[in-house]
Parts: C-alpha cells; structure tokens; sequence
C-alpha cells in the first residue's frame, strides 16, 4: 500500500463517519426526545464556503487537516501524525435550538470515532484529548448559523 499521509486519512474519517454516524445522530435524537432533530451530514474536504448566493448552510462537516507532523521516516515508512479538525456548519430558522444542536453533533462525532477506534474500523488511532470549540450564533434575518469544531490528532505507520 502506498503511504497517503493525511489526505488517506481525511478519505477514511469522512467514509466512516458518512457510514456510522446516521445510527449515532438516530440515538441521540431518541435518547434526548426534545424535538430538537439532528439531521445527516454532508462532507467536504474543502475549506468553509457558503454557497454562492445563499445565507443559510446544509448542515455539513468540513474535515480540514490543520497540521502533520512526520516522524521516524525513513525510504519506505514514516510515522506520521495529524491534526483535523471536524468543522461543523449548519443553519436554522430556531436559533434556542442551534446551541442544542452543536453540543449533540459534537456528542455524535465523538461516539463515532471512539466506536470506530475500539472496534478497529478505523485503521488510524485516534491519540491525546479531542478539543471542541462551540462558536457562536450568528442571525442574519430570519436564519441562524452556528459552528463548532472537533479537533482530534491521529497516528498511524504507513508503509509503500
């Protein structure tokens, strides 16, 4: 297998999360029973953008690498460790249910990835403590959008 560094791994986060996550947001939802539904995601690998005339987000996760770090390397292995960040948008016309939201897609994001750590579906191991940054509400007319990012570093010894 050819070493793909942080692009192989951004490839993997957003196939497992688009297969695992929806069972995950389904229970959160039950478990919490309030109304306040988590809807599924889309993925992009690029930067956040809004759509070209458009005020309001699909609820959508931008998986971002933010920095790699590349140790033990030699010709044909390197260890190779990286930050992504998790970067969730999404938009509503309830901005009380915004913050609500946020805190469960972030709740949602974490039981995926653990799940996909200890039952190695996951071929990167997630390392350290995941930081999330919850943004704030920003209104414009009748819509609200809200951010939050999931910061997790990975690890893994890829081989050519």
């Amino acid at each position: 297998m050819a070493i793909q560094l942080v692009e192989g791994l951004i490839d993997e986060l957003i196939a497992h999360l688009t297969s695992d996550m929806p069972a995950i947001l389904d229970a959160i939802d039950t478990q919490y029973g309030d109304g306040v539904t988590l809807l599924d995601p889309t993925y992009s690998k690029a930067d956040p953008e809004l759509p070209e005339g458009s005020e309001v987000f699909d609820t959508t996760i931008f998986v971002i690498a933010a920095e790699s770090d590349l140790g033990m390397w030699r010709q044909t292995t390197v260890l190779a460790e990286h930050d992504v960040v998790l970067w969730l948008v999404t938009s509503d016309i309830a901005p009380e249910d915004l913050r609500k939201r946020a805190y469960r897609y972030a709740l949602a994001i974490f039981r995926t990835l653990v799940a996909g750590h200890f039952d190695s579906s996951i071929t990167w191991n997630m390392i350290g403590t995941p930081n999330v940054d919850f943004g704030v509400i920003l209104t414009e007319g009748d819509v609200a959008s809200v951010d939050m990012r999931f910061l997790a570093r990975f690890t893994k010894q890829e081989e050519a």
